[in-house]
């Protein structure tokens, strides 16, 4: 039998996997653009929620070194997306550590 916390989980993944298309793929090129391959490669996900593009990394060092260009990646979103009002980053769980994927919700 499933434990409750591993059912809510579950379900809560299921949720925000439905949810994709209400980001647009802006964002994806944007990223592309705007970062280099090797700080693309630490960029495992991200997602948008009430004006907030949440970027997950792989390490507490990346989130410190996008955090020096965040004026400036933040301008750039700005200009294609006016309704992002801040970018976040965080370190992602182990179970989604891997390549960069266009996660959105």
């Amino acid at each position: 039998m499933e434990k409750i916390k591993e059912t809510i989980y579950r379900v809560m993944r299921e949720l925000d996997y439905k949810q994709k298309d209400s980001l647009p793929d802006v964002v994806g090129a944007w990223l592309t653009s705007a970062l280099s391959a090797k700080e693309r490669r630490h960029i495992n996900s991200y997602s948008q929620h009430k004006g907030i593009l949440r970027l997950r990394v792989d390490s507490s060092s990346w989130i410190y070194h996008l955090n020096l260009k965040k004026e400036v990646l933040l301008g750039g979103i700005r200009q294609q997306l006016p309704q992002i009002k801040d970018i976040r980053f965080f370190v992602s769980d182990k179970n989604e550590k891997g390549k960069f994927k266009n996660k959105r919700s």
